[in-house]
C-alpha cells in the first residue's frame, strides 16, 4: 500500500545528522519519512522505525540503491560523507558523491533535493576546538 503522505528520503537517514533530519520530519506529521541506511539491524536503525519510519538497506555511493530508495520519493535530504571519516568506507569524494545522488534524485523524478555536506565540527573536531553554531 502507497504511504498517503509525501514520501522524502532521507540519505545516511541513522548518522547524526540524518538522524535529526528524519525525527523532524517524521515528528511534523506530514511526510512518510524513507531512512536510507547501510545497517537496518542497526540500533539507530531499529528505534527510527519504532517510531514509524520506513528503512531501506543501501550505499549511498551505489547508483542502483539510490534509485531504489529514490522511486516514488517526492523530495530528497542528501547528506555527503567527507573521505576522512572513520566509520566509512569510501570509494568516492563528497563531490562525486552529491553528484551521484543528484543524478539519482534527476532519473527518479523526486521534485525537491536539499543538500547538506557540514561534517561535525564539535570541539574534538581535529583538536580545532569547534564551531559551535554550526555544531549545534
Amino acid at each position: 500500500m502507497a504511504p498517503s503522505k509525501p514520501i522524502i528520503t532521507v540519505v545516511t537517514g541513522t548518522g547524526a545528522q540524518g538522524r535529526a533530519i528524519s525525527r523532524a520530519f517524521h515528528r511534523s506529521g506530514k511526510w512518510h519519512v524513507r531512512v536510507l541506511t547501510r545497517n537496518p539491524t542497526g540500533q539507530v536503525a531499529q528505534a527510527l522505525e519504532m517510531e514509524g519510519m520506513e528503512l531501506v538497506q543501501g550505499n549511498f555511493e551505489d547508483k542502483g540503491a539510490l534509485l531504489r530508495v529514490f522511486e516514488g520519493a517526492f523530495a530528497v535530504y542528501s547528506v555527503t560523507i567527507p573521505p576522512w571519516h572513520q566509520q566509512y568506507d569510501l570509494s568516492m569524494g563528497e563531490y562525486e558523491q552529491g553528484v551521484l545522488q543528484a543524478d539519482a534524485a534527476k532519473a527518479s523524478n523526486v521534485q525537491i533535493f536539499l543538500f547538506s555536506t557540514l561534517p561535525y565540527v564539535g570541539p574534538h573536531f581535529m583538536g580545532l576546538g569547534g564551531v559551535e553554531l554550526y555544531d549545534g
